[in-house]
């Protein structure tokens, strides 16, 4: 079950350099053991990311700080371990999701990757704190989902702004807003990681893989062909980890929570 948030961000962020300090004052940690061979000249590997509760994220400590500083300058990720409640909304959310995007009323955008896998996808967004709406159809197909899906955008909010004001902080060397942050929009200073949070457009995508199906042409009714490899600009992600189903969409016997996320790192 998807229980936790994993937060990505850009390594190339300006002001990266600052945090040197405090990265290099953190013991050393394990290193990731490979678990697979060599396949086109990548390795396959589990990586044991460094956790942080999201109410150490909001009110972080020295010790939160470091931790920080050191995903950054080592794995570009961290998983953020949410609140039983909010963890639950999340994996309800794409539970629903799921059987929305299966439900033939529900006409959702397909697009086709390079094997034949099946990508159906829900587009939202927030601009200047402004969340769009779940379209019409969607809610009228889905209304389950719809009514449940704020909460996780919500909870995707409150975690990026966190992480905004932690990267201001640890850059600046000081808060450079109120002591006191509970995801709402508070007065945040032009040119700091948290007014780019709060006033730029941030993409919510959802999205469901099915596999192709065995002899089956991947050419599919209304499908277009995915985007090639891309490049977004952006400050950081903020992802749910892959929720496992079979075709009846109940959760895969034997699946671990957070697993299903596939990263090809540079070098």
């Amino acid at each position: 079950m998807a229980r936790d948030l994993v937060l990505l961000f850009v390594t190339s962020v300006l002001g990266l350099s600052a945090l040197s300090s405090h990265a290099d004052s953190l013991p050393e940690r394990k290193q990731a053991t490979s678990t697979s061979p060599k396949m086109d000249a990548n390795i396959l590997r589990g990586i044991d990311l460094r956790q942080v509760k999201l109410k150490d994220l909001q009110n972080p400590s020295q010790e939160t700080f470091k931790l920080v500083a050191r995903a950054m300058s080592q794995e570009g990720m961290f998983v953020v371990n949410l609140p039983d409640v909010a963890a639950d909304a999340l994996a309800e959310t794409l539970r629903s999701y799921a059987g929305c995007a299966s439900a033939s009323s529900a006409e959702l955008p397909v697009s086709v990757l390079g094997d034949g896998t099946r990508r159906t996808s829900l587009a939202l967004s927030v601009n200047s704190s402004k969340r769009s709406a779940v379209p019409e159809d969607v809610r009228t197909a889905c209304p389950h989902f719809a009514s449940g899906v704020n909460a996780t955008r919500n909870t995707a909010d409150v975690v990026g702004l966190a992480f905004a004001r932690l990267m201001d902080e640890l850059v600046r060397g000081s808060r450079v807003a109120s002591e006191t942050f509970d995801g709402t929009q508070d007065l945040v200073e032009p040119g700091t990681f948290q007014y780019a949070a709060v006033e730029a457009e941030s993409l919510e995508h959802f999205h469901m893989y099915t596999a192709k199906p065995p002899g089956r042409d991947t050419e599919a009714a209304g499908a277009a062909a995915a985007l090639e490899m891309h490049s977004d600009l952006g400050l950081f992600l903020v992802m749910a980890p892959t929720l496992l189903q079979a075709d009846s969409l109940k959760p895969v016997a034997g699946s671990a929570p957070g697993e299903g996320l596939l990263l090809e790192l540079p070098g």
